[in-house]
């Protein structure tokens, strides 16, 4: 980067008490320029940047297709997603999600209800609550999901 008003721009700060500014050897050279206006652009411009970037570096989910029910292991449908679904999973019996895989969010997208269970063996004993079909998603879990049961309508 080779313009002086470009760096003067990105390096002085101007608050309504008091200037600093860091690269004094190129204020001279510009008297004269609007550099209030360039001093205020700057935080729109920093916040601009940061917005494309979030956006453009958030991965979207995978997505969990009509007819399956799919869960996450982090909040927030973030990371390896486990699809259920009535072709692999028999309905009113107990699917446990595999060995080491707990569950942060999920989404119902069966048209029928499922029951997600804190344990594997889909014990009523911990916590269990069932979701209705045709589209639930929940994407923070009220707790660790481990074993789930779809239901007949």
């Amino acid at each position: 980067m080779d313009n002086p008003a470009l760096w003067t721009t990105f390096f002085a700060i101007r608050t309504p008490s008091t200037r600093i500014d860091i690269a004094p050897q190129f204020r001279d050279a510009h008297r004269g320029e609007s550099t209030e206006m360039k001093i205020l652009a700057i935080p729109v411009v920093i916040t601009a940047w940061l917005l494309v970037a979030t956006a453009t570096a958030t991965a979207d989910p995978q997505p969990c297709e009509r007819g399956e029910f799919c869960v996450w292991p982090a909040e927030s449908y973030e990371g390896e997603v486990f699809r259920a679904a009535l072709e692999n999973t028999n309905p009113g019996e107990c699917a446990p999600l595999p060995e080491g895989f707990d569950a942060r969010s999920f989404a119902n997208r069966t048209k029928r209800p499922v029951t997600v269970y804190q344990g594997r063996d889909c014990s009523t004993e911990g916590e269990f609550d069932t979701y209705p079909g045709g589209g639930t998603f929940v994407p923070e879990a009220p707790y660790v999901v481990r074993g789930l049961q779809i239901w007949d309508n």
